[in-house]
């Protein structure tokens, strides 16, 4: 009886083994896969627009100073009244003359003077008014001339390279309108605290005044209209955006990696200057987060 009980046992263990064995065997044979969606390239160009800000200035303001030490015997502006050159804007007399009035007046009178606009533009302040001794000098008030209106743009140094002299660049003003401009110059200062760089464009205007901020809209896109696109979704890159990579579809349901050089983007697409692909080429869309070079992969419509 001990004899027939020791058989049955290791019959037993041998059919535990034997199950556990086959077990192992089928875990071993199942491959995971990742569900993938698939893109093509497509070509074109993407236009990737810089967007600063600008402040209007007038570049020419001339001050009207007192030509002789004299009285002011009448004023014939006021601020942010246009003027032509030429016009009349002051009356001068000399403490001379003030002081022989009076006198025999069949004597010729020598002392009274006409302050006249040096230029055509618009009187930006007025420093003295009539009644007031004035030396020889003396700043009376400063005329814009409204020809010399530009937009400073400040540009961060790291754009320096998009913003260069003789480029167009579109004006955006606050009521939304939209003036076609051209970079003219680059002033040799920095601001240090920024580390911007002011850059002067040049319009068309209307009247502007002066310290208004406008919008400055700079096209860095690429003109080559055979441009490799992808969706954006279809690039990876590392945390510190130095590296980007696709994955593309090799045999039937293998994912292979490969390093991209990248160039323009927009919320939707993205260029891809090197290597070149082939149209037939199948990239890898939605689910390539995260894939090893190698991994398997289902594709899914």
């Amino acid at each position: 009886m001990e004899k027939y009980s020791f058989v049955i046992a290791i019959i037993s263990i041998m059919g535990l083994t034997g199950c556990t064995s086959r077990t192992g065997n089928s875990s071993d044979d199942v491959k995971t896969s990742t569900e993938v969606t698939l893109t093509h390239i497509s070509y074109g160009n993407i236009e990737s627009k810089l967007e600063l800000m600008a402040t209007t200035s007038y570049l020419k303001h001339t001050s009207i100073v007192a030509p002789v030490a004299a009285y002011i015997t009448k004023v014939d502006i006021q601020q942010g009244q246009m003027v032509r050159r030429g016009q009349k804007i002051y009356a001068l007399e000399s403490k001379e003359y003030q002081a022989l009035e009076g006198i025999d007046k069949s004597q010729p009178r020598f002392g009274k003077t006409n302050v006249t606009a040096p230029e055509t533009g618009c009187i930006l302040d007025v420093q003295q008014q009539g009644g007031s001794y004035v030396p020889e000098g003396t700043l009376m008030a400063t005329e814009v001339n409204l020809n010399s209106l530009v937009y400073k743009i400040d540009v961060p140094y790291e754009y320096s390279k998009y913003v260069r002299s003789g480029i167009r660049c579109t004006i955006v003003l606050p009521d939304d309108r939209h003036l076609s401009a051209q970079i003219t110059s680059h002033l040799i200062s920095m601001d240090a605290a920024s580390q911007s760089q002011q850059v002067i464009a040049r319009a068309r205007s209307p009247f502007l005044p002066e310290g208004m901020n406008v919008k400055v809209i700079i096209n860095k896109g690429s003109h080559n209209a055979n441009m490799q696109i992808l969706p954006l979704e279809a690039v990876q890159s590392n945390d510190d955006m130095t590296e980007y990579w696709i994955m593309k579809l090799t045999g039937k349901n293998k994912a292979e990696k490969i390093a991209v050089t990248i160039g323009n983007k927009n919320g939707d697409y993205i260029e891809v200057k090197s290597p070149r692909l082939s149209a037939d080429d199948r990239i890898i869309l939605s689910g390539a987060y995260a894939l090893d070079n190698g991994a398997t992969v289902k594709v899914t419509k």
